[in-house]
C-alpha cells in the first residue's frame, strides 16, 4: 500500500470519527464553544497534515476541550412530565369517542324513494 493510500485511509477514518465526536459535543455543550473547539482542533490538524501526519483526526483533544468546552454545558429545557397525562383516575371505558360521533351518525339512514323508472319496472 502506498503512503498516499495509507494517508487517505487515516484521514477518511479519522474525519468520520471526528464528525461523530463533534456531534456528541454539540449535544453536550453550547454551540459557540463547540465551534471554537472545532476551529482550534482543525488548525492543529492542518499543521500536522502539512508535516505528513494524518491520523490526528480520530482523537479528541482534552486540552482544547478543557479550554473551550468544560464549564459550558448545554442547557436543555425541562421535559414536561408526560406520565401525569396518563394517570387519570377517571374511568373512560364507557366514554363515547367524539372523534366519530356526529348527530347524523346515530340516525337510521332514510330509505330512498323509488324513481318513476323503478316504479314502472315493478
Amino acid at each position: 500500500m502506498s503512503s498516499n493510500t495509507s494517508a487517505l485511509i487515516d484521514f477518511t477514518q479519522g474525519s468520520s470519527k471526528y464528525m461523530s465526536a463533534l456531534y456528541k459535543l454539540y449535544l453536550d455543550y453550547k454551540w459557540p464553544q463547540v465551534l471554537e473547539y472545532h476551529f482550534r482542533f482543525h488548525n492543529h490538524r492542518m499543521v500536522e497534515m502539512q508535516e505528513g501526519h494524518y491520523g490526528g483526526w480520530e482523537h479528541v483533544d482534552g486540552g482544547l476541550m478543557s479550554i473551550h468546552l468544560y464549564g459550558h454545558p448545554r442547557t436543555r429545557p425541562a421535559k414536561a412530565n408526560t406520565a401525569s397525562a396518563w394517570t387519570s383516575t377517571k374511568d373512560v371505558s364507557k366514554q363515547i369517542c367524539n372523534a366519530f360521533h356526529t348527530p347524523n351518525a346515530l340516525r337510521p339512514a332514510k330509505r330512498a324513494e323509488p324513481t318513476n323508472a323503478e316504479s314502472a319496472a315493478r
